[in-house]
């Protein structure tokens, strides 16, 4: 017996190593050139005649944009009794994006409205829209004439 307790204490004791936790792997950065892509504000004026539909402004970058959608409804003006629960409806969509051109930004504008006026509205839907490719310098305004006399007022800050 002693023999036997001699043997397997002699006997090589191998130790593996336990492997050391697995870091997590770092997130992967895409680079799109030796700088960051700039930023840039744009003040904002749509007007049809000598009504503003809307005045703010967007600031666009690198990949990413900005937009605002203005939906309206309500009785229509003059209305009244049963024709008083038409509802009207206008949309105001402005979408602007970074171009690829040197201070370029790409403009969105989708303006709808009701045909006609008056009690009961004729039905149906008017569109204007424009999208243009813009390059504008700080402080400098580009004005979009639109067919249908929207208008378009693009200054960079």
């Amino acid at each position: 017996m002693l023999t036997l307790m001699f043997l397997l204490l002699a006997q090589p004791i191998t130790v593996t190593p336990t492997p050391a936790p697995r870091q997590p792997e770092a997130p992967r950065v895409r680079s799109f050139g030796s700088e960051a892509a700039p930023v840039y504000t744009h003040d904002i004026e749509i007007r049809h005649g000598d009504r503003i539909l809307w005045q703010g402004a967007l600031t666009v970058g690198g990949r990413a944009g900005s937009s605002i959608s203005i939906n309206t409804t309500g009785p229509l003006p003059g209305c009244s009794g049963d024709e008083a629960r038409t509802r009207s409806g206008e949309q105001l969509n402005v979408y602007m994006t970074s171009s690829a051109a040197p201070l370029g930004a790409n403009i969105d504008v989708r303006w709808t409205r009701p045909i006609g006026e008056g009690c009961p509205p004729a039905g149906g839907v008017r569109t204007s829209q424009v999208q243009q490719a813009i390059a504008l310098r700080p402080a400098e305004t580009r004005i979009i004439q639109v067919d249908d006399g929207m208008q378009v007022s693009v200054t960079r800050r």
